[in-house]
């Protein structure tokens, strides 16, 4: 599996966003039905908490402006790959802590998941007493 996914790839029409949002990813072509245009891109989860190591697999869904779903492809990438890296699936690994926006792009369309990364702390044994040896 391969995180923080890139390519070299990119649409004219968020070239500026990527530029000014330090977006790291790549985006190509897609494809939809004679026309449906894509309307929406929703994430789901729009928000979620993991461990420095942990994921969380994000979903994205296609609409068009009927509210129909629509098969399409989506492109995932994220603002920040120190804090979470996001795979060409839309699995998010939580690299160090902080926060990064995740986001979804298909066909000019933008949706996002807020990634909060939290540092688990060292591990402290269970040193509570064994209930079974008495």
């Amino acid at each position: 599996m391969v995180f923080g996914h890139r390519c070299g790839s990119w649409a004219a029409s968020v070239v500026g966003l990527l530029l000014v949002s330090g977006v790291t990813g790549c985006l190509e072509s897609s494809t939809s039905g004679p026309g449906e245009e894509v309307a929406a891109v929703i994430v789901e989860p729009s928000q979620a908490t993991i461990d420095v190591d942990g994921t969380v697999q994000l979903t994205g869904t296609v609409f068009t402006s009927s509210g129909s779903v629509l098969q399409s492809e989506i492109v995932w990438t994220t603002s920040d790959v120190v804090v979470a890296e996001v795979d060409e699936d839309g699995l998010v690994r939580g690299a160090s802590p902080g926060t990064a926006t995740v986001f979804a792009f298909s066909e000019g369309r933008t949706g996002s998941s807020e990634i909060t990364v939290l540092d688990p702390g060292p591990q402290v044994p269970d040193r509570r007493a064994d209930p079974t040896k008495e």
